[in-house]
């Protein structure tokens, strides 16, 4: 017959801007637990933040079939965000998000979405020097 195996997700974050994700498969879940964890801790990744609280700007970013709407917010107003995100968020140390998933909303489809999401957004001075403009004009575009 077949094998029996058990996969687990984790996600792991310091609450300052650093995550990682990792997903381990093994015959009984504390080893498949142990093994995600060992590979989020490898797959850490660390995320821009505006004013240590949000995103820089609107993230719209599509994974496969799952497509992340991502809008930073004022402070004080929280996570309005699916829950898996606002998870990721908490371990992020983003506490004013609101967004929206579309299409599939498998975990972890939602999961790789969202990393991808954190890691696409660009800092302003990076935009800026891109487009050969000075920050401040960047700046006043996304959040002024």
């Amino acid at each position: 017959g077949k094998i029996r195996s058990t996969s687990a997700l984790v996600a792991v974050g310091d609450g300052n801007g650093t995550i990682g994700w990792g997903e381990g498969r093994a015959s009984d879940i504390l080893s498949a637990i142990q093994k995600a964890e060992r590979r989020a801790r490898k797959n850490l990744v660390y995320v821009d933040r505006f004013e240590s609280r949000t995103l820089f700007g609107d993230i719209d970013y599509k994974f496969q079939n799952t497509r992340l709407m991502l809008a930073p917010k004022a402070a004080g107003y929280g996570l309005s965000v699916n829950h898996v995100i606002s998870e990721i968020c908490t371990l992020c140390g983003i506490n004013d998000l609101a967004g929206k998933v579309m299409g599939s909303t498998n975990r972890m489809n939602v999961v790789k979405a969202t990393f991808a999401a954190f890691t696409y957004q660009k800092h302003p001075q990076t935009l800026a020097r891109q487009r050969g403009k000075k920050v401040a004009d960047v700046s006043m575009r996304y959040f002024g």
